[in-house]
């Protein structure tokens, strides 16, 4: 792909022109247990610059905005189980490690874990677009679920995920998955009250 091919935009389109033309997303269409719909389709080949085989694009995944909020949920985390291609602006989360899904982005989107994300990585300090890299994502705790934490999760999410769809509010869920997801910490009272007062 030349420099001339890539301002010109020559892989996108529209409309569906072929087969090899699938829906492709950029990090706005990622948004907290949503996944803003695609409007627009891209010529995934190997005239691609770096097309990635490596990723399955038909598998479920979770797909991470690189680009955090200045709020109690900075993580935008979403997920995926259809034909979709993301661009550059937003990471691929794959292999769970036999752990729930949903239960991992349960635990990517809760409050306890943005404060983590702030204080290991400060990335607001000073920075007008902060973004964070798939290496900082891999650091990320997953803490040991129970069958019982990890069915919760999951069931939560999902309910999360189809009110966000329909535009309803989520803060049942949220406040009950940051309780699971504190408890999956082994926190003590002190350090659990301070996650559930957090406000950015």
């Amino acid at each position: 792909m030349t420099k001339e091919d890539r301002d010109g935009r020559v892989f996108h389109s529209k409309t569906k022109i072929d087969s090899y033309y699938l829906p492709y997303i950029n990090g706005n269409n990622v948004q907290r247990y949503y996944l803003k719909p695609s409007t627009e389709y891209i010529q995934y080949t190997d005239g691609l610059a770096e097309p990635r085989r490596s990723t399955n694009f038909t598998e479920p995944r979770i797909l991470v905005r690189q680009i955090p909020n200045k709020n109690e949920y900075a993580i935008d985390g979403a997920f995926a189980d259809t034909t979709i291609i993301n661009d550059i602006n937003s990471m691929i989360v794959e292999n769970t490690k036999g752990i729930d899904i949903l239960a991992i982005l349960g635990i990517l989107n809760s409050k306890p874990i943005t404060l983590w994300f702030l204080m290991k990585f400060d990335k607001f300090q000073c920075r007008l677009f902060p973004q964070f890299k798939v290496n900082e994502l891999a650091q990320f705790p997953i803490p040991e679920l129970t069958d019982d934490a990890e069915k919760e999760l999951s069931t939560l999410v999902s309910e999360a995920m189809d009110k966000r769809k329909h535009g309803q509010n989520i803060s049942k869920e949220n406040e009950r998955i940051d309780e699971l997801v504190i408890s999956a910490f082994n926190l003590n009272e002190s350090e659990k009250q301070s996650i559930r007062d957090f406000k950015f």
